[in-house]
């Protein structure tokens, strides 16, 4: 048992020894690469902060150049159009002055013109006037001895009408008392006869009725008398 125990602790200690020596190399090599990582990345965020720094710097170089460019550009623009503006505003004033003078020449020539055309239009009127006035005087003055000659016609078929409607007239009333003289003369003679009838007819039925009462009173007579002698 003692041998064996020894050889454990032997064995231990050399195992203890190793790994304290595999601890140590294992933390030193974990530093190395700590302070190498940590070393490393401000290296990195040095050379990235160097190269940032002339990445801006001629970032701004370039922008002020292309600023001092857009200002340069804007200022010819600028110029290049004021410059345009002002010819622009002077052609427009020489045009409009050379349009106003064309203008006030194109006001008198067509005045000239209108002038000129009213004078013409004016004696062409006055003539046309005298000729239209001329034929209307005419055509009145042969119109109204129209009229006449119709009026005249008319009043002559008035006449004649008025002349030939009393003559039918007056006929027309002779024929009619004519014929009222003949129907009362007929009818006075047909009243006459009608009296003339009625009165034989009336005489014939008294004389009838007579007759008839006397053979009534004679037959009422004998039967009273034939009704006394039986009494």
């Amino acid at each position: 048992a003692g041998p064996y125990v020894n050889r454990r602790r032997d064995c231990f200690l050399v195992v203890h020894g190793a790994r304290a020596a595999y601890v140590d190399n294992r933390a030193a090599i974990k530093i190395q690469k700590t302070w190498r990582g940590y070393s490393t990345r401000c290296a990195v965020q040095n050379e990235i902060a160097r190269t940032a720094h002339q990445m801006a710097t001629q970032l701004q170089a370039l922008f002020r150049r292309y600023a001092a460019l857009q200002r340069n550009r804007r200022r010819k623009i600028a110029a290049i159009r004021i410059q345009s503006s002002w010819r622009r505003r002077a052609e427009i004033k020489k045009w409009k002055k050379l349009l106003l003078g064309q203008r006030c020449v194109s006001r008198m020539v067509e005045g000239c013109m209108a002038r000129k055309r009213c004078r013409r239009l004016m004696r062409a009127t006055r003539l046309f006037q005298r000729l239209i006035r001329g034929y209307l005087t005419r055509a009145r003055l042969a119109h109204t001895q129209e009229m006449k000659v119709k009026l005249q016609k008319v009043l002559r078929g008035s006449v004649l009408r008025m002349r030939i409607q009393r003559r039918s007239e007056a006929s027309r009333r002779i024929a009619a008392d004519w014929k009222g003289y003949t129907e009362r003369k007929d009818q006075a003679l047909r009243h006459g006869s009608a009296v003339r009838i009625q009165t034989s007819y009336r005489l014939f039925r008294t004389r009838r009725l007579e007759r008839r009462r006397q053979l009534a009173a004679a037959k009422i007579g004998a039967t009273w008398l034939t009704a006394r002698a039986r009494w």
